[in-house]
């Protein structure tokens, strides 16, 4: 039971990452996922339900467009 909450608090962690660039951008999750290379937000919202950590392609493509 502790592992499975730590995942989820560093999945959480992750998305607050996300949305704090999101925000920044002055974007809507789906719009900023378009924005950065993904074919839809599904795999933003994954990660903000606690389903998914971020991906390296995911990091990447963030980083790619908002290297700051």
């Amino acid at each position: 039971m502790q592992k499975k909450f730590e995942i989820m608090h560093e999945n959480q962690n992750n998305w607050q990452r996300i949305e704090s660039v999101v925000k920044w951008a002055n974007m809507t999750t789906n719009y900023f996922a378009r924005y950065i290379g993904l074919s839809r937000g599904e795999n933003l919202y994954q990660i903000k339900r606690g389903n998914n950590g971020i991906s390296l392609y995911v990091a990447h493509l963030i980083v790619a467009k908002f290297p700051q």
